[in-house]
């Protein structure tokens, strides 16, 4: 039984990490299937081809790790990754690591105002950056003279070479570092500051190594990830693949094209994507020419699938086994997901089929409660807020004061989702609380608007926004992306009506956009999407625009 007492618990086992620090779990394990392994790459750029191979990785981790100590790295210290997807990512991380340091990552799309915020908040001491981003760390060391910048294919007369730390010597024996497996940080993200200030999330080596859950070494298997290593899916998969010695292929920049060079020309068997690019490949005329057989799973994440869309995939994609959509949390980890026994046990296709619209069911270690606003909770099939206990579970925040509002009963952590669990313990995703738009009292969701608008056949992309209105709260509309086919805003708007419920329809009208605005994880930023609507407003809403 996985729902009891309105508390639902996952079906998986949770396997205990061992007590040791996670890079020393990744190294020692690596070590022993290194004759096996050595050629084989770990992180591949798909656009250039470069790697590192799991043969190069002590010899460079410890070269990184060497530099460090002689620059003044320390048990403690934290450095932080302020750059983009590059092959060589996780080597200051691990070098880090080594030393008794921990990491912070701040995403490069940030002002540098924020990243200084973030350096101060977090003690950074060495900041790993790129030609996108060290013009703007140079600006903060301005501000914080102790900082030591080293640059990924970067160089100037503030910013070391990473190449250099690779060209140096190693030194004999690196220094002993007492890592407190339970309170040293190891893993320290930011989150998005979506619903206010950016909040440091303290991860442990317990917590991060927790959720790192033994599986299988799968030979041939060879993972894409379409996301960016400062976000938690591009790291954790990072260090997923380090733990069973496989291969993960990164886009530094992400292009339509590039994508499907990548799916075409290494042939990965598993795929990690956010759903705008899963929306070009059913709706792109041109994947034809592009060799996809090898994709066998695909995973989403970061914003949600509709089963329409996930169904669309599959049939435009005839190989592959199975789309499914997964929640995470960075104070946790992935919370839940479809388990490879759906993929492979004919009995489960039925109950997958049942649930195509879940976004799964909890993790090992993971339990889950749904809450009304009262914090009473819920039964099965009754929407409320998500939260999550976890054998995952951060430290804490930065401040105390934010790590005290965010738990329910000093246990449970309010995700800021609304959804449900059906009885049979599966986990469906409606929107983030923040984000729910009001008409006349009436919520009106978003994301189920746009998988509905995603379904007209020239609609590339598209987002829901609420026009402030003094007399009704908000009045819905679209911001719509198309495919390369005309369409005017009155076929779009009786494409829509026509479906949707008296409160829910388009009355802000339908604009036409060149692109959507997302942030550096991918996710659709409504507030910024508001911000360009308004800046080009007319009396007559239904007038196209073009941005």
């Amino acid at each position: 039984m996985s729902v009891k007492d309105h508390v639902v618990y996952s079906k998986k086992e949770f396997v205990e990490p061992p007590s040791i620090p996670v890079h020393k779990r990744l190294l020692d394990s690596l070590q022993k299937n290194l004759d096996r392994v050595a050629d084989t790459e770990w992180i591949v750029n798909g656009e250039t081809g470069k790697s590192i191979k799991y043969g190069e990785i002590h010899e460079a981790v410890t070269k990184v790790a060497s530099y460090l100590h002689c620059k003044g790295f320390k048990h403690g210290h934290i450095i932080m990754m302020y750059c983009y997807n590059h092959q060589q990512f996780f080597l200051p991380v691990l070098g880090g690591w080594s030393l008794g340091g921990g990491i912070t990552f701040a995403s490069p799309g940030c002002l540098s105002s924020s990243v200084a915020h973030q350096v101060q908040s977090s003690k950074s001491t060495f900041i790993f950056v790129d030609k996108f981003t060290a013009h703007k760390a140079k600006t903060i060391k301005h501000q914080i003279p102790n900082l030591t910048l080293i640059g990924f294919d970067y160089t100037d007369e503030e910013v070391i070479d990473f190449q250099d730390l690779l060209n140096s010597k190693s030194m004999d024996k690196l220094p002993e570092s007492q890592i407190d497996f339970e309170n040293d940080i190891a893993y320290l993200p930011y989150s998005s500051g979506t619903t206010g200030t950016p909040k440091g999330i303290i991860h442990t080596h317990k917590s991060l190594s927790s959720m790192l859950q033994p599986a299988p070494r799968q030979q041939g298997i060879r993972f894409f990830v379409a996301s960016q290593m400062f976000h938690a899916t591009g790291f954790l998969i990072g260090l997923y693949c380090l733990e069973i010695n496989t291969t993960m292929y990164f886009i530094p920049q992400y292009s339509d094209e590039l994508f499907l060079h990548i799916l075409h020309t290494y042939k990965p068997s598993l795929l990690f994507s956010l759903p705008p690019p899963l929306m070009m490949l059913i709706k792109n005329p041109n994947i034809k020419q592009y060799d996809l057989s090898s994709l066998k799973i695909i995973i989403t994440g970061g914003s949600y699938m509709s089963a329409e869309n996930q169904k669309a995939l599959l049939a435009r994609l005839p190989g592959v086994l199975d789309v499914s959509c997964s929640l995470g949390m960075t104070e946790v980890g992935g919370v839940t997901s479809f388990g490879m026994e759906f993929l492979f046990n004919p009995d489960l296709k039925e109950l997958r089929e049942k649930h195509r619209s879940s976004v799964g069911q909890p993790n090992a270690g993971m339990q889950f409660i749904v809450v009304d606003e009262d914090g009473k909770r819920l039964g099965p099939n009754e929407v409320g807020e998500l939260c999550v206990n976890s054998k995952c579970m951060m430290k804490g925040y930065l401040c105390a004061e934010d790590t005290k509002t965010a738990f329910l009963d000093g246990k449970w952590i309010k995700t800021g989702d609304y959804g449900y669990y059906s009885e049979d313990g599966f986990i469906y995703w409606k929107e983030r609380k923040k984000e729910l738009l009001k008409y006349k009292g009436f919520h009106v969701v978003p994301t189920v608007l746009e998988s509905m608008l995603l379904q007209h056949p020239k609609v590339q992309d598209a987002g829901i926004i609420g026009i402030p209105d003094e007399d009704v709260g908000e009045l819905v509309a679209a911001a719509v992306v198309l495919n390369g086919n005309e369409a005017t805003s009155e076929e779009i708007l009786e494409f829509m009506n026509s479906q949707l419920s008296e409160y829910e329809q388009l009355r802000g009208g339908v604009k036409f956009f060149k692109a959507l605005p997302y942030n550096d994880v991918g996710k659709l930023s409504r507030k910024e999407l508001l911000k360009q609507w308004l800046s080009t407003f007319t009396e007559n809403r239904k007038k196209c625009n073009f941005f």
